[in-house]
């Protein structure tokens, strides 16, 4: 018999199991149960794992290829870090000017500066009658699971890599854990540090930093 959470992702039990905590917590507090049965629930342990991402060079040849509708996907994953439900709720309203205001996790919003790579695939796919960017039978969008069969069919890449892409890129170029943060809509920088990859290069001149020795 398999093992209760065996084959699921660490977080998500942990998740369920910090859940399971708060509820029978408050119910002990409030006399309705004795004792707490969740205290004798330990966390699974969870390994840092580097997340998946894509290289600028990959990102490149799919543009290059890519159908108008997968452009605009793509670019908004790579270049404005978008997550799936964000790409697909996203309406022409939200556009202004070269500013898109995006509505993430928990309602909260954010507003991303289009380069000029993601303005001209907007532009090549905003609908007529100023609706969703990409309509469909479901609440007049997209589903969020049909976009990322459609990622991964026509560009044989994960979407999330494309986001992890996005705040290496925002890393890259100013240093910032802080901006990275505020640009992928993430509520703690410790979230944003698994999207961040060190290149092999930066590596590199860490270990030859570390090597020298003041004799």
């Amino acid at each position: 018999m398999r093992e209760r959470g065996e084959g699921r992702a660490a977080a998500t039990v942990n998740s369920e199991i910090k859940s399971l905590r708060a509820f029978y917590g408050w119910a002990d507090r409030f006399g309705l149960i004795c004792p707490d049965p969740t205290t004798l629930l330990d966390l699974v342990p969870n390994p840092h794992r580097m997340g998946r991402t894509v290289s600028d060079e990959e990102v490149s040849r799919i543009l290059r290829d890519a159908s108008p509708r997968l452009r605009a996907l793509v670019s908004l994953g790579r270049f404005g870090g978008l997550r799936l439900s964000e790409m697909t709720t996203l309406h022409t309203s939200a556009r202004a000017g070269d500013w898109l205001t995006i509505i993430g996790k928990g309602s909260k919003q954010r507003r991303i500066f289009m380069a000029p790579a993601l303005r001209a695939a907007l532009d090549a796919i905003t609908p007529p009658d100023r609706g969703f960017y990409f309509p469909g039978g479901t609440d007049g969008h997209m589903h969020p699971q049909s976009v990322n069969k459609i990622i991964r069919r026509e560009a044989g890449i994960n979407p999330h890599a494309l986001r992890h892409a996005a705040g290496t890129a925002v890393y890259r170029a100013t240093g910032d854990l802080r901006a990275a943060q505020t640009f992928l809509g993430h509520a703690t920088p410790g979230t944003t540090s698994i999207y961040v990859h060190v290149e092999e290069s930066t590596l590199m001149e860490a270990t030859r930093a570390g090597a020298v020795l003041n004799t």
